[in-house]
C-alpha cells in the first residue's frame, strides 16, 4: 500500500468542509504528522494548532516498516517542494503543462530534499522522462473526454493528458 495525498487546491474543495484555504498548508503539516505517529508508534499524543490526540492507540499498525511509503503530490512552487521534501517518499507533479514545468518542479523538490538533508525523492520514470532518454508522444483529451466528464478544471479538449506517453522508440524509458 502506498499512500497517496496532497492539499487541493480548488476553493471548492475547502469551502464543503468549511476549511479556510490559506490554512490548508498548516492542517495539511499537522495531519501527515499524526499519520505518520499512527502507523510507527504504539500510542501518542499530539498538540497541534489544529488537532489535539491524547494517549491514542491505533491498529491495525501496517504491515511495511517502518510505515507505508507516502507521495506528496502538488503544484506549488515555494512550500509543496518542502512539504514533498519533509514527508515523502516520492512526489507526484500532478497535470504538468509540459516537461519544462515539471522539470522546474522536480528541480525545486531536488533543492528542497539537499536543503533538508534528505535522499531525493523522485523516482526514476520522473528522472527518465525529465532526461529526454526517449520518444515519446502523448494523447490528448477529446470530445468524448468532455461529454463524460473526464477533462480536469482548467484543461480544454486537445490539451495533452498528463501521463499518457507511449514508448515509440522501443527503449523502455520516457
Amino acid at each position: 500500500i502506498d499512500l497517496g495525498i496532497g492539499r487541493g487546491y480548488q476553493p471548492h474543495e475547502y469551502q464543503g468542509y468549511g476549511v479556510d484555504q490559506t490554512r490548508s498548508r498548516d492542517i495539511f503539516r499537522e495531519s501527515v504528522e499524526i499519520i505518520q505517529k499512527a502507523w510507527t508508534e504504539d500510542r501518542f499524543s499530539y498538540d497541534g494548532e489544529f488537532y489535539q490526540i491524547n494517549d491514542l492507540t491505533v491498529y491495525p499498525k501496517p504491515v511495511q516498516q517502518p510505515r507505508p511509503p507516502v507521495i506528496v503530490g502538488g503544484l506549488g512552487a515555494r512550500k509543496t517542494p518542502a512539504l514533498a521534501a519533509r514527508f515523502a517518499d516520492e512526489f507526484n507533479y500532478p497535470f504538468p503543462d509540459s516537461v519544462a514545468s515539471a522539470a522546474a518542479q522536480f528541480d525545486r523538490v531536488r533543492a528542497a530534499c539537499t536543503n533538508a538533508g534528505r535522499d531525493v525523492i523522485l523516482g526514476t520514470a520522473d528522472d527518465d522522462l525529465l532526461a529526454g532518454d526517449g520518444v515519446f508522444t502523448v494523447e490528448h483529451y477529446t470530445q468524448a473526454d468532455f461529454d463524460l466528464g473526464r477533462i480536469p478544471p482548467g484543461k480544454s479538449i486537445g490539451d495533452v493528458i498528463p501521463g499518457s506517453g507511449e514508448d515509440i522508440d522501443g527503449d523502455g524509458s520516457f
